[in-house]
């Protein structure tokens, strides 16, 4: 019977063993489990992040994209800027009864012809002020030949003191003095 008492007590041990090992590998099949979840949930947070990343990407490009149109922007209102000055500053010479040393008769700003002869015709004029406030902006040349009129005064002796003609034609175009 002791034979018996230790099978059967081995029998015993080995179905306890048996559960045990049941268990255990229930456990593992649990940990395989949730090991898989993690590594699936790993994979979803490696894609969130490589969106992310791309996102991150994205608007950096649409960032240098904004600032490289800004700066297209501002060398166009630049060039649109400098286009309109020289569109003015055509109308201006046009509009002038000279240009750059030469009228378009072919006198000289001077008040010479190309042959010499003196043709200004403000040649022995005498300038009167038709006001009594200078009209032109403080500071600048326009400014400073308008204070130098005093009426009375010839154009000989306004050009002596320092006045300039072209001042003085825009002076007499807006009215602000009179040549007789």
């Amino acid at each position: 019977m002791g034979k018996l008492n230790k099978s059967g007590e081995s029998a015993e041990t080995t179905s306890e063993s048996v559960e045990t090992t049941s268990e255990s590998v229930e456990t593992t099949n649990e940990s395989v489990e949730t090991t898989s979840e993690s590594v699936e949930t790993t994979n979803e947070s490696v894609e969130t992040t490589n969106e992310s990343v791309s996102v991150s990407v994205n608007v950096t490009e649409l960032v240098n994209n904004l600032e490289n149109a800004k700066r297209d922007l501002t060398n166009a209102k630049i060039a649109y800027e400098n286009a309109a000055n020289a569109i003015n500053a055509l109308k201006s010479a046009l509009k002038s009864p000279s240009t750059k040393g030469f009228s378009s008769t072919g006198k000289t700003t001077s008040g010479k012809t190309t042959s010499g002869k003196t043709n200004n015709p403000f040649a022995g004029k005498v300038i009167t002020r038709l006001g009594d406030i200078n009209p032109r902006k403080p500071g600048t040349s326009g400014f400073a030949s308008w204070e130098r009129v005093t009426d009375g005064m010839t154009y000989e002796n306004y050009i002596k003191s320092g006045g300039v003609r072209r001042d003085l034609e825009w002076d007499l175009a807006k009215g602000w003095v009179s040549i007789a």
